[in-house]
């Protein structure tokens, strides 16, 4: 009898010896909260697991989970070259290289006899992973330059999908996408458990915080009994609550709040198309005594000021002199789509494009005028 798809992703990851775990570069707590916390659950079983990221950085507020220290922000080697001398006629008495104009060149001197080029093969090992699991990631453009370095690697290895938002693409060979769960890391939590994973205060503490991160604090509209009984049982496992809602709402910095202020000041509403955009500019940042670091946080706020929008629009001018554009859309999947008039990057979840030779109030007319209409032709559809 075929095995369901549960049984499918339980089957995987019992089987998995060397799992890579990715998520996609626009990560949000609950997305970096999951991905550790499923390596530490799938290590417990004995499994070697790498976790990579896009270009991140751990920021300080969520130094209470030291797992995040793992994330690399880079993909590493995959494979090994390998060159292969045959000895059988000739042993090797020595060994050394040096680097010249770009090469590598390799000096093997026999011991006895001679060595010729038909006695040197060369070739490549397995790849170190044998399994790519992708985590809070609703589509593989969204990973970035992670897939780009590695595209053979994401092309012959199998990829185990792990996600709760109804935008994921399904691009798994194995999908785990529960849409009635309120944060991937509640499914994770599930998963862990049907495994039979032992459920510490470090790891329930990871998992806690991906759900209160998600569930803004459970004000969510997303909120079941599943998340409220999964969070209770977090709890009674050690999990940290008052360090994570302490880590997550109680530290914003003096600057990210006047950021914020600055940017719910120039705030509008298209009730219909369920639209939230601002604006922020050089002076802004200057005034605020913040930088485009804590944009992250501003967007999070921006959605939780404003509960019945559907995707948010925040344009702010760079040092550089350039306009970015950043654009969230959980639920309508249609960030990449809006951006890709200015060849936008990123997925359908969360997308950024840049304009030149604008200012911030020439930006923002083009760019809005623009996803109002592309909006208006989707709710056509």
């Amino acid at each position: 009898m075929a095995l369901t798809e549960r049984q499918q992703v339980l089957e995987q990851l019992r089987t998995s010896e060397r799992p890579l775990i990715v998520f996609r570069r626009d990560w949000n707590p609950d997305t970096a909260a999951s991905a550790v916390a499923l390596a530490v659950g799938l290590e417990s079983a004995g499994k070697k697991c790498e976790i990579v990221c896009d270009g991140f950085t751990a920021p300080d507020h969520l130094d209470f989970l030291p797992q995040l220290k793992r994330v690399r922000p880079e993909i590493s080697a995959l494979r090994t070259f390998v060159i292969s001398v045959d000895t059988q006629k000739s042993r090797v008495g020595e060994l050394s290289y040096e680097t010249k104009d770009g090469f590598l060149h390799i000096y093997l001197t026999p011991k006895n006899g001679s060595l010729e080029a038909e006695h040197v093969s060369t070739g490549t090992t397995e790849y170190r992973h044998d399994l790519i699991i992708a985590v809070d990631t609703p589509d593989l453009a969204s990973l970035g330059a992670v897939r780009d370095v590695a595209a053979d690697f994401f092309f012959r290895t199998p990829i185990l999908n792990i996600d709760h938002s109804i935008a994921n693409e399904r691009y798994g060979q194995i999908n785990s996408v529960e849409s009635t769960a309120a944060s991937t890391s509640e499914v994770v939590y599930r998963l862990l458990r049907e495994l039979e994973r032992p459920i510490d205060a470090e790891l329930a503490t990871a998992l806690l915080t991906g759900i209160v991160a998600k569930t803004r604090s459970f004000k969510s509209g997303a909120i079941t009994p599943q998340t409220l009984t999964a969070a209770s049982e977090l709890v009674a496992a050690g999990a940290k609550r008052e360090a994570i809602v302490s880590s997550l709402y109680r530290t914003k910095t003096i600057p990210v709040l006047r950021l914020w202020g600055r940017a719910l000041a120039r705030l509008k509403f298209d009730s219909t198309l369920k639209l939230v955009s601002t604006v922020l500019t050089r002076q802004d940042f200057a005034l605020a005594g913040a930088s485009e670091s804590s944009l992250p946080d501003v967007i999070d706020d921006l959605i939780l000021s404003s509960p019945d929008a559907e995707t948010v629009v925040l344009i702010h001018e760079r040092e550089d002199g350039r306009v970015c554009c950043l654009v969230r859309s959980d639920i309508r999947r249609d960030a990449d789509a809006l951006t890709a008039r200015w060849e936008g990057e990123g997925g359908h979840t969360q997308s950024r494009c840049f304009l030149k030779g604008k200012t911030p109030a020439e930006a923002e007319q083009e760019i809005m005028t623009h996803v109002r209409t592309e909006m208006q032709k989707t709710r056509a559809l």
